[in-house]
């Protein structure tokens, strides 16, 4: 098995691993379309794109029974070794594989001079500049991408892209609520598989999210990547907030109003059943997938207080340990089994 880093590949040998692989089948679906299958103590290597990317790993035996794992990963043009500011954004430092969110308290905002204040500094844009966190007493590197007072104190009352009433501000999205606002809780991350039907699975890849503006209002735009029957089907969920609550408890009821716009629906006249223009195709979407895991519209609870920054949602290391464990949990019953009926055996004996 492999997980590529950008430049070159990593990869696992299975045959190094205790226990017998043979027995097990596994298949790779990447989100691409392409799907891949390897039968027992076999490697493969693929490259991918700068970019985000999701993967889908099922392992079976012969009796049918299976278990699946699925993960999104960011594929960076800074390569092992390398260090180096991710752009555009300049959100996150690279330090090889290693990926660090300059808005945390890290010290990686100081870029490669590890002089903050400097052409240098790894900071998004709109407001943000590299300065000490003074709250933070304990923690011995207290460098952060901050935003300034003022941009602070207009953000403090708000919640979401909605919130902005001008196109510029909107734009701007001095706030981060493209990417932490409410209704973007779901950027970067995948659903659960099956969303559309037997080894579906979907993807808000974290890059696709921001603040847009229609031409009247400020909302949130969610790029979405379903994978149906091998086919990468690609959208956009557009949302608005239109009500927020008291915030009580730490939670607060908002209200949004979202629509998906689809891209590719076409691509799946003629492969999936029944499926035979346009029209089936939005049909065939609305009645088969449970969109609202990647594009909710209705009333549901949120947690209130100030905006969190959130992680992103799997490195390759990420990806390596699930698919590594998924193996394990596979192994360990193939051989538990094993030993009960040799342990049968020896009763009959």
């Amino acid at each position: 098995m492999s997980i590529p880093d950008g430049t070159s590949t990593i990869s696992i040998d299975e045959n190094g691993m205790r226990g017998d692989y043979s027995p097990l089948t596994f298949v790779w679906k990447f989100d691409d379309g392409t799907s891949v299958t390897r039968a027992g103590n076999k490697l493969y290597n693929r490259a991918f794109n700068n970019g985000w990317h999701w993967a889908n790993l099922t392992v079976s035996i012969a009796s049918g029974e299976k278990g699946s794992t699925i993960t999104a990963f960011l594929v960076s043009s800074v390569g092992p070794g390398n260090i180096g500011c991710e752009l555009p954004e300049k959100r996150f430092w690279l330090e090889g594989m290693i990926r660090y969110n300059t808005l945390l308290t890290n010290d990686k905002c100081k870029g490669s001079d590890g002089s903050a204040g400097t052409a240098d500094d790894c900071c998004p844009s709109g407001g943000y500049s590299c300065r000490e966190n003074t709250t933070d007493t304990v923690n011995p590197k207290r460098y952060a991408c901050q935003l300034d007072s003022t941009i602070i104190q207009y953000c403090d009352d708000k919640t979401s892209c909605s919130d902005y009433d001008t196109q510029d501000l909107c734009t701007a999205d001095q706030c981060g609520f493209g990417n932490n606002g409410v209704g973007a809780e779901e950027c970067g991350v995948p659903t659960e598989l099956d969303i559309c039907g037997d080894g579906s699975f979907g993807l808000r890849p974290e890059s696709n999210c921001r603040c847009e503006w229609d031409g009247t209002a400020c909302k949130f735009e969610g790029g979405l990547n379903l994978d149906i029957s091998g086919i990468s089907v690609e959208g956009t969920c557009n949302t608005d907030v239109t009500s927020v609550g008291e915030c009580r408890d730490d939670e607060m009821i908002i209200t949004q109003s979202s629509n998906i716009e689809w891209d590719n629906l076409n691509s799946l006249i003629g492969i999936v059943p029944g499926v035979n223009n346009i029209g089936d195709a939005e049909v065939w979407v609305e009645t088969h997938c449970a969109l609202s895991d990647l594009c909710f519209d209705g009333t549901r609870t949120v947690m209130c207080g100030e905006n969190t920054v959130k992680l992103n949602f799997f490195s390759w290391q990420n990806a390596l340990s699930a698919i590594i464990l998924i193996i394990i949990i596979y192994a360990a019953w193939y051989l538990f089994k094993g030993k009960k009926v040799s342990e049968s055996r020896k009763r009959r004996k």
